[in-house]
């Protein structure tokens, strides 16, 4: 295994081996070292920003399907998605590389990784709460079932207790020996006493894990608002933030033809675009726009609070 491979894993991202490399079925299936290289290489440039690449799926293609080329198609070779491709889904989130990108290509994709990092983290929480949820829910269930069997099983000692009771008393009135039946009580109110003992230690239980399930629930509930207000509707806090400061300060688009040709209808590509110049080339960055340069340096793209709206 190649250094960069493992500099890489090392990051928890998983380096997927294509079935096929399009369009060339007869292209070699494994990672050309360079490819590995330029993404270590990238990688290892994002500082904090790796913990958004933990269970990132990695894919290689020679180049990527037309049918991905968003619209309108920029100039061949001009920008990234000549080369590299990110998606997200609930159950993973896959950067497709080609085999001619370039370090901005990479950072770009990165880019989209930063973006939706929080509102991920937020997704995987909100699975978490659900699941300890639901399992809370189960025991809970089990204990009210138990200490439903136990009280239902001291309610039938103290019923039989009590009918030797009274079977006493009336063999008493009657003149009756008592001795046999008191020997029957007293196992009779031994047992009504475990069983209630029984039944107190089940409700305990009981207790313990309805308290448990109410804080799960409270905590789903609370993971479900946290992910809403991360995740957002139609672009995530982190991406929400950075169109409403480049609205804010006029920055304008055009740090690239791609950013322009997919602003306003696309703002997490720009997003992207800006983090794949502040981490190849910042001072590309700061010419184009000392506020935003300012904005990624203070680290406010990492801001998951969505913006009050004005």
């Amino acid at each position: 295994m190649s250094r960069s491979r493992q500099t890489i894993e090392r990051l928890g991202v998983v380096v997927f081996e294509p079935l096929k490399v399009l369009p060339d079925q007869g292209a070699p299936k494994m990672w050309p070292v360079e490819s590995l290289d330029l993404m270590a290489l990238v990688f290892g440039k994002l500082g904090p920003d790796q913990a958004a690449l933990k269970g990132i799926v990695i894919k290689r293609v020679s180049e990527l399907e037309e049918k991905k080329q968003p619209t309108p198609k920029p100039k061949p070779g001009q920008t990234w998605h000549t080369a590299a491709f990110f998606e997200t889904s609930i159950n993973v989130t896959t950067i497709t590389v080609a085999d001619l990108a370039k370090e901005w290509d990479v950072a770009h994709e990165c880019g989209h990784a930063v973006a939706t990092y929080g509102a991920r983290a937020a997704y995987a929480r909100l699975t978490a709460k659900f699941e300890e949820a639901t399992k809370a829910a189960e025991l809970q269930r089990e204990a009210h079932a138990a200490y439903k069997a136990a009280n239902e099983k001291h309610i039938q000692a103290a019923e039989a207790a009590k009918a030797l009771q009274e079977e006493i008393e009336k063999a008493d009135k009657a003149g009756s020996p008592t001795g046999p039946l008191g020997e029957r009580l007293k196992k009779a109110l031994s047992e009504m006493t475990a069983c209630g003992e029984q039944a107190t230690a089940r409700k305990t239980v009981f207790d313990q894990r309805e308290a448990v399930h109410k804080a799960a629930k409270a905590a789903h509930i609370q993971a479900t608002a946290d992910h809403k207000r991360v995740a957002g509707t139609t672009m995530t806090a982190r991406v929400a933030n950075f169109f409403a400061f480049v609205l804010k300060e006029k920055t304008g688009t055009g740090l690239s033809d791609y950013a322009t040709q997919t602003w306003p209808d696309k703002p997490e590509e720009f997003y992207c675009e800006a983090y794949a110049a502040w981490i190849t080339d910042p001072e590309r960055l700061r010419k184009f726009s000392v506020a935003l340069y300012a904005w990624f340096r203070d680290g406010n793209y990492r801001n998951d609070t969505q913006p009050t709206p004005s």
